[in-house]
């Protein structure tokens, strides 16, 4: 036992009865201070106006007709805020393609990502689950708009409106207004080095590389979760009729919308089924990587 504890007379008396023997604790030497911490490197402004030369300013953006100083592209769209999309027909219409797409996807069990047949008001959906004991889920549906190639002059015709229809994954509360659990099954999409093989391959003598995108690729899934899912969609979308019979209109949403939470696995899934079907075999230790013997 330790000296200089903090032990109470009466416990120390206690350990001199039963013959325990109280020893001094020997004085620690400090430790000497660490080092401080190496400084960032610093320039001194002599130094870094011959770093930028004559100009004085690094320019950015080359000027039209030059080659550009990067060996990437960088993709930036700007986004829009609602008060200028209401100002912008341009931006109005993309916005209105966008959820024209979203209603008119042709899919097996019917069109549409997701069921507007099946409109209730959520407090019904809500009460019917709660007295059958069933677990559903409740999430929001909500717009944006960007513009791509904002940087160029107006009227170029790179630049354009976009529109997107998302569903807000960070918001989905069950029927107790408790936030919704999910299952484990993120996407595992290929990995830099996988790409950088295929490039080999492709670059070798008799091959040739060829690149697609898929359209829409997760609305090509189904939403095959283990609880229904009742979207909420704004109201300048609700249908004509809605707003005199329904307060609060939930549909059940059928496909693999962009922002829940299971989207990229359920369409992991189905990817991978129908690259099955055409021949396609996975790759030993390369995630999202298919080998095809012809």
């Amino acid at each position: 036992m330790l000296d200089n504890d903090l032990i109470d007379p009466k416990v120390r008396n206690i350990f001199e009865a039963m013959g325990v023997r109280i020893k001094e604790c020997p004085v620690r030497k400090p430790k000497p201070p660490l080092p401080p911490a190496p400084a960032m490197p610093c320039l001194l402004p002599e130094e870094i106006q011959n770093l930028l030369g004559e100009t004085g300013h690094r320019e950015k953006i080359e000027p039209e007709g030059e080659a550009p100083r990067y060996p990437f592209n960088a993709c930036v769209a700007r986004p829009v805020p609602r008060k200028e999309r209401g100002a912008k027909p341009e931006a109005l219409k993309a916005v209105a393609k966008e959820w024209h797409r979203l209603r008119n996807i042709k899919h097996k069990t019917g069109v549409g990502v997701w069921d507007e047949s099946t409109v209730r008001n959520a407090s019904e959906v809500r009460a019917e689950a709660l007295k059958n004991n069933v677990k559903v889920h409740f999430a929001r549906i909500f717009d944006l708009c960007v513009e791509k190639g904002a940087e160029l002059p107006e009227g170029h015709p790179e630049r354009k409106w976009k529109g997107r229809a998302v569903l807000q994954g960070d918001q989905i509360k069950d029927e107790n207004w408790e936030a919704a659990l999910f299952r484990d099954m993120g996407a595992s999409p290929a990995a830099m080095d996988a790409s950088r093989a295929a490039d080999l391959y492709g670059m070798l003598e008799g091959n040739a590389m060829e690149c697609a995108d898929a359209d829409a690729a997760y609305t090509q899934s189904y939403l095959n979760s283990e609880n229904e899912t009742w979207v909420r969609i704004p109201r300048e979308q609700w249908p004509d009729g809605w707003d005199k019979k329904y307060h609060d209109p939930v549909c059940k949403l059928v496909l693999s919308l962009y922002g829940h939470p299971e989207a990229g696995g359920h369409w992991e899934i189905h990817c991978e089924q129908q690259l099955f079907k055409v021949g396609w075999r996975p790759i030993t230790g390369w995630k999202s990587c298919f080998w095809h013997e012809e």
